[in-house]
């Protein structure tokens, strides 16, 4: 899902939580969004379909903020 879709998504009320992880293999953190009907689907890049990688967990948080949400979920 790409920030846009995301975005339109909250509005609406479909994505019920933002899960924050750390991806140890690339060296970042990842966004995923717990769906209403319980699947969890990766925020995507604006240019690509690959997994959008947050260097810092701050600015992954700043991201989240800025769409909406109040409360994430952070796995370690």
């Amino acid at each position: 899902m790409q920030e846009r879709e995301a975005s339109a998504q909250f509005v609406s009320g479909d994505i019920r939580a933002a899960l924050l992880e750390q991806d140890p293999v690339r060296g970042g953190w990842t966004v995923c969004f717990l769906m209403r009907d319980g699947a969890r689907v990766p925020l995507e890049n604006k240019r690509g379909r690959c997994i959008r990688l947050f260097k810092t967990s701050d600015a992954a948080l700043r991201w989240c903020q800025r769409i909406g949400f109040r409360e994430i979920r952070i796995n370690l």
